[in-house]
């Protein structure tokens, strides 16, 4: 009775699992890419969320200030929260950066729509904040 494998059928096996691995590797990178572009727009989806809340909660304009590396929330004067920016999950933000105001009941003030572009190597989410300060995140099929 023969116990144990011998050494070209290891190595047949080795091969087989390598090729597996190597066409698995670039889809990986793409879903990776996928994941990573989607945590950054929740980061500012999360955001809008937050400024609202505290305009809501303090009964004054809260501003939200959004750039690549940070997001933070402004009431007067003061910083009243802060979480880093996209640029921390490997995003970059290519449209969008600037300022989104809200007023003590809720609504988004200024500009009509804001429109921020995140893309992460071959994935790109657009995040999408209404007159009325609704927000959304919409993946970008390219």
């Amino acid at each position: 009775m023969r116990r144990g494998h011998t050494l070209p059928e290891l190595l047949l096996v080795l091969a087989v699992v390598t090729l597996l691995f190597l066409l698995a590797l670039p889809r990986g990178g793409r879903t990776l890419d996928g994941l990573l572009a989607r945590q950054a727009a929740d980061r500012i989806v999360a955001a809008h969320g937050r400024a609202r809340s505290i305009a809501l909660a303090r009964q004054r304009v809260a501003r939200l200030l959004v750039s690549a590396d940070s997001l933070q929330v402004v009431s007067a004067v003061s910083v009243i929260w802060r979480l880093a920016g996209p640029s921390v999950a490997g995003a970059a933000l290519e449209e969008g950066s600037g300022e989104t105001s809200y007023a003590p009941n809720g609504q988004a003030m200024g500009a009509a729509n804001a429109r921020y572009l995140l893309r992460r190597g071959t994935a790109a989410v657009e995040v999408l904040v209404s007159r009325l300060g609704r927000v959304r995140a919409v993946r970008i099929v390219e």
